[in-house]
């Protein structure tokens, strides 16, 4: 190898290397397979939540915004309550992938800066996951916007449900770069899952079960009040409000997935790969 070369390959820019990493992304048939599912199920359940709010109404005129919250308010519980677990499973494939291949050996050589590896493939998984939700909602809207137009209701976006489905999209990018820290952490798709699983969905359970305990309750409250899987559920509410909304809930979630990657980083840059 040539003093040129090695130097080429030492100064690597972030583009390059966030661009190597999509590449990788998009040649995995699962990332086609998980986003198209999800694309698949949000299509279903616009059309599902129009004909609800229709029935519901009971013949009653339904306004366009009562309309439109109804539907938006399904997709991001969607996002927020089940989805996850597709771009938990999406994310951690695009870091254990390369273990379970032995590719990851290759890239640490190709790319020996590994915070910048690690940041690359936390902005492409965040990326993809928040241009697939974003596609998301407009495919459930027009779904629903159809059925609506059948059956004479209108179909208007609010100030809340705008906000709304801004939450979702920045919501699930967060759970993306946490999702790849985990998969960083592991170095197991079933390990990762299982563990964005337990901190996303059945800790907080636990933790709103434990807010009755006597010296113990109100710490629990406060974790559970800030935990990722709380603010998300602020963030994609129509409701004007319920805090702590707005920048500062999406400003909390992107400070929990710094610090899953920044955990990430310190283990990867310590081990042998």
């Amino acid at each position: 190898m040539t003093s040129g070369t090695a130097a080429t390959r030492n100064h690597l820019t972030f583009t390059r290397i966030a661009a190597s990493e999509w590449i990788k992304v998009a040649t995995l048939k699962s990332t086609w397979f998980l986003l198209g599912c999800y694309l698949a199920f949000i299509l279903f359940a616009g059309v599902g939540a129009a004909v609800l709010t229709v029935v519901g109404a009971e013949g009653q005129t339904i306004p366009g915004e009562e309309a439109a919250d109804s539907v938006i308010e399904l997709l991001s519980m969607m996002v927020t309550s089940l989805t996850p677990l597709v771009f938990m499973a999406f994310a951690a494939l695009a870091v254990t992938n390369e273990y379970r291949s032995g590719q990851i050996r290759v890239t640490f050589t190709a790319a020996p800066r590994r915070t910048q590896v690690v940041l690359g493939k936390a902005a492409v998984a965040a990326v993809v996951t928040m241009v697939t939700v974003a596609v998301g909602y407009a495919l459930g809207s027009v779904a629903a916007l159809g059925v609506y137009a059948v059956l004479g209701t209108g179909f208007a976006l609010s100030g809340p449900t705008s906000v709304s489905i801004l939450g979702g999209i920045l919501f699930a990018g967060a759970i993306a770069v946490m999702s790849a820290g985990l998969g960083w952490l592991t170095r197991s798709t079933a390990g990762a899952v299982m563990a964005g699983v337990l901190a996303f969905m059945l800790f907080p359970a636990l933790a709103q079960q434990l807010m009755g305990l006597p010296g113990v309750g109100e710490v629990f409250y406060y974790v559970f009040l800030y935990w990722p899987t709380t603010l998300g559920s602020w963030l994609t509410s129509t409701q004007e409000a319920l805090p702590p909304g707005g920048g500062v809930g999406m400003a909390l979630m992107w400070v929990w997935a710094a610090a899953v990657t920044a955990g990430a980083i310190a283990v990867v840059c310590r081990r042998d790969a």
